[in-house]
């Protein structure tokens, strides 16, 4: 059937670049059945790769999170050469500009459409924290809230959700017919159904205070203005649930949390001349910050001494 509307609209399937995956997702007696290609019989395989993105019979979701981190993990390593390796390097500030630009979007790509449960994502928030720890040479036991703080870095949750709205509002500023269908008909069968991309999108609308998709399509914005409008409110939303964070943390007690906002750098790192030396002494600042320098009545409350 497939090579019969191939032929009818006047385009070819490779046989040997097309593969044939099943992607029941229940379990069934009936008999398999041979599916061929024109004249060629086709196996089924496990796994294949269409567009970047990993398609499988069984665990799709899990083997791209592990590719993606993987190749995010790769790109990194390149990047040693030009100074991204913490304290020897660049300024946290400049790196954290370089992993923006060159990993974070390898890590995300094409997983704004995919289900992910909080596994999955704290797979990639510990990927993503862990990176930004090692530009500024802060300990494992630094709060999250500060390794976010001092750079002015979103969380990957808004990572993710940016790249989610962006897909939104491709989808509800096209013209095609076809997407609109669709549109309606998620909307009204799959409600209620996490695995759906509309379903999801309308979560994170209701988690900003957003329009609905409904709202957003009777009002659609300019292209820019969408995204002045959802990088700011985004921002706006982290910056106050990482303060609010920070204000019950202890160790943070010497840090400012008022004048820490997401897309704006601490002036520990933000005044830091581009010289090795200056880095390393900027680091050593940021520690009395976080809370995680050792000071004398650190020891002695660890020994018992007074």
């Amino acid at each position: 059937m497939r090579c019969k509307y191939s032929c009818q609209h006047r385009y070819n399937i490779h046989p040997q670049k097309s593969t044939l995956i099943k992607t029941e997702r229940t379990k069934t007696n009936h008999q398999h059945h041979t599916i061929s290609l024109g004249e060629s019989p086709k196996q089924q395989e496990q796994q294949t790769t269409h567009l970047g993105i990993i398609r499988a019979a069984k665990y799709e979701t899990k083997l791209n999170i592990q590719e993606h981190i993987s190749v995010a993990r790769r790109t990194l390593y390149t990047l040693i050469a030009v100074g991204l390796n913490g304290q020897e390097g660049l300024n946290p500030r400049t790196a954290y500009k370089i992993y923006q630009a060159y990993v974070i979007p390898r890590l995300l790509y094409g997983l704004e459409i995919l289900p992910l449960n909080s596994t999955q994502m704290t797979e990639l928030k510990q990927f993503h924290l862990k990176t930004l720890r090692c530009f500024q040479s802060l300990p494992i036991r630094t709060a999250t809230a500060a390794v976010y703080m001092l750079l002015g870095a979103l969380p990957i949750e808004a990572e993710m959700h940016k790249r989610q709205l962006s897909l939104l509002y491709s989808i509800l500023a096209s013209e095609n017919t076809k997407l609109e269908n669709l549109i309606e008909r998620q909307m009204t069968v799959n409600a209620g159904n996490s695995d759906s991309f509309f379903s999801r999108i309308q979560e994170i609308l209701k988690y900003y205070n957003l329009p609905t998709v409904s709202e957003f399509k009777d009002q659609l914005p300019s292209k820019m203005q969408k995204k002045k409008d959802i990088n700011r409110t985004i921002a706006n939303k982290w910056s106050t649930i990482l303060q609010e964070e920070m204000k019950e943390k202890s160790t943070l007690k010497r840090c400012n949390t008022q004048m820490l906002k997401i897309h704006e750098t601490h002036p520990v790192w933000k005044t830091l001349p581009p010289l090795t030396y200056e880095v390393k002494k900027a680091n050593i600042k940021a520690r009395p910050l976080t809370g995680t320098y050792l000071l004398q009545e650190h020891f002695q409350r660890f020994t018992g001494n007074t």
